[in-house]
């Protein structure tokens, strides 16, 4: 017999473990969490720094110069509210909480883990301070040592180092043979089972989230730079093209102040550009000609822990609701409303989560593209 009183408190616990269960940047960088209430969406919230300090010569018969142990603060928005609200019906109320988890509380909650995992992944290579080209050619690690490099150069901590590849990279050195490949931890979170061991100092792990082109054969243009403007209403001007004649496919296309425009519509330039071309989201008004960040046909991301941030704040119960409840735990917080629709006669059941995504460090990033 089902189980008719899974209560709010309950539906929110289970919601934050598939939530912590599905992420995999998230757990790689810096998080900001404190349970208060933030009154509105676009908050500004400041979050903390670790202190940078120095090892100095001591000169015997001298006093030691005291460094003070200054943290400094970066103002992150709280700008992203992601919701997924689904209807339930009389035979969903009926469920066991092991089948409301896999068949209403997943399929729900997964969508907003891949939203926060891409947001940090985006804000990661559209910051990234350093660049490595890859060679198609090579045979070997030699990339990823490339990007060792960078963030040595770079002075980023040598702990706390991670690696993220995206799904065409990581087929590619999941075969060779002194890559340490370690997917079958035994665990069933993201992080672990996307774990590849460590390569060059770095915890490697896979996301399918590493932002790149869509389409199944990229056009030329994802090889090549290129400025982007506002065109027509929600189409985009493309100018300055490295390339004369090159092509976009369905699928490519650029970052833009943290959101990923993919063109929906196939095409080519002329004279090194094009215009009005249709996007999904699509393209904002008003934007003067600047440097796209361009989605490769594939990426990877190098960063430190502290080369980002995200914040992320518990919203208020809402007074209107008769049931609801919060989950929180180690820099996640999730809200479960539940509401009733008298013209569907049917149950309404919310889930969202507040956070917002800031660069701290772009030195402590170093992305392999292509």
């Amino acid at each position: 017999m089902g189980n008719t009183l899974i209560t709010p408190t309950q539906v929110a616990n289970e919601a934050l473990a598939i939530l912590r269960s599905n992420l995999v940047y998230k757990n790689l960088v810096h998080t900001d969490f404190s349970p208060e209430f933030i009154p509105k969406v676009g908050a500004t919230v400041n979050v903390r720094v670790p202190a940078s300090l120095t090892a100095q010569d001591f000169v015997q018969g001298t006093n030691a110069s005291a460094q003070d142990v200054t943290e400094t603060y970066v103002p992150v928005v709280l700008n992203r509210h992601k919701d997924v609200t689904v209807a339930l019906t009389t035979q969903d109320k009926t469920l066991k909480i092991r089948d409301f988890a896999k068949q209403i509380i997943e399929p729900a909650v997964i969508p907003i883990a891949e939203a926060i995992d891409t947001d940090i992944a985006v804000k990661l290579y559209e910051k990234a301070a350093s660049s490595v080209s890859g060679n198609s050619s090579s045979t070997d690690l030699t990339d990823i040592a490339g990007l060792v490099k960078k963030l040595d150069i770079n002075k980023a901590p040598t702990g706390q180092r991670s690696l993220v590849v995206g799904p065409e990279h990581k087929y590619r050195y999941i075969k060779l043979p002194n890559l340490s490949y370690n997917m079958n931890a035994g665990d069933d979170s993201a992080l672990r089972r996307a774990d590849m061991g460590d390569v060059y100092g770095l915890r490697s792990y896979m996301s399918q989230l590493t932002p790149a082109s869509s389409a199944d054969t990229p056009g030329t243009l994802a090889a090549a730079t290129y400025n982007v403007a506002s065109g027509d209403t929600d189409k985009v001007d493309i100018a300055a093209a490295s390339i004369a004649e090159g092509t976009y496919e369905i699928g490519d296309g650029f970052i833009y102040n943290g959101t990923i425009y993919r063109f929906t519509t196939n095409g080519a330039l002329t004279s090194n550009a094009a215009a009005n071309i249709a996007t999904s989201p699509a393209f904002p008004a008003n934007v003067a000609s600047i440097a796209a960040v361009v989605l490769p046909a594939s990426s990877s991301l190098a960063f430190h822990r502290n080369a980002l941030a995200l914040a992320t704040r518990t919203l208020e119960l809402p007074e209107g609701a008769a049931k609801s409840a919060i989950a929180n735990f180690e820099g996640i917080s999730i809200r479960v409303v539940y509401d009733y629709d008298w013209k569907s006669k049917s149950d309404i059941i919310s889930f969202d989560v507040l956070y917002g995504v800031k660069e701290l460090r772009t030195g402590l990033i170093a992305k392999l593209v292509g």
